[in-house]
């Protein structure tokens, strides 16, 4: 009985598991990151701030790698550039063939350089996709920003006066959304361990 307890004990103990992120296929000098602030080429404002927010919460959760604010002192740098926000329509009204479920598609570049300027992750073109309701009236409760309130279908469709505004509040609970997104995007394929 030992023995196999013994063997059970050896065989877990080299299985690998850990905590989602904690650790980092990063080369061993690279212990610390600058986030530069992001580049913003799309027409929505405030994305830039948004979204190198999003990367900093996202890196300090996990402590892979300590982030700083002196690019300088940084053991590497990561930049990004937001290039594209654009969305299309998924599903139309019957009567008026209307547009009112739309899918936002952002757009990210992004590289993940050491100062000597050896590129340890790099993307092109990152996509990242997020639901949201964009006509007057109308409230796609599938959407990620609906599921997490305390509103039901029917409270919503009283609030016709207010609707153009819950529309345009929805598109930026799902820009924000694809924002965090990326972030996990980028984090996991630029630092986390596969595991």
């Amino acid at each position: 009985m030992r023995v196999i307890w013994s063997l059970i004990l050896v065989l877990s103990s080299g299985c690998g598991y850990q905590f989602q992120g904690s650790g980092s296929i990063l080369p061993p000098d690279v212990k610390t990151i600058s986030i530069a602030q992001s580049e913003n080429r799309t027409t929505e404002p405030g994305l830039a701030l948004k979204f190198r927010e999003a990367l900093r919460q996202r890196f300090d959760r996990y402590g892979a790698v300590k982030v700083i604010s002196d690019a300088s002192s940084a053991d590497a740098v990561l930049t990004t550039t937001i290039k594209d926000v654009t969305s299309q329509v998924r599903n139309t009204s019957g009567a008026t063939d209307q547009g009112f479920d739309q899918v936002m598609v952002v757009t990210i570049s992004g590289a993940l350089k050491k100062k000597a300027g050896q590129i340890l992750w790099k993307t092109d073109a990152l996509q990242v996709y997020q639901s949201f309701a964009d006509l007057s009236g109308v409230v796609v409760t599938t959407a990620a920003g609906f599921a997490g309130s305390d509103q039901s279908a029917g409270q919503i469709q009283g609030l016709s006066n207010n609707a153009r505004e819950l529309s345009r509040g929805q598109k930026q609970i799902a820009l924000t959304a694809a924002l965090e997104e990326a972030s996990r995007q980028i984090y996991n394929s630029a630092v986390a361990e596969d595991f």
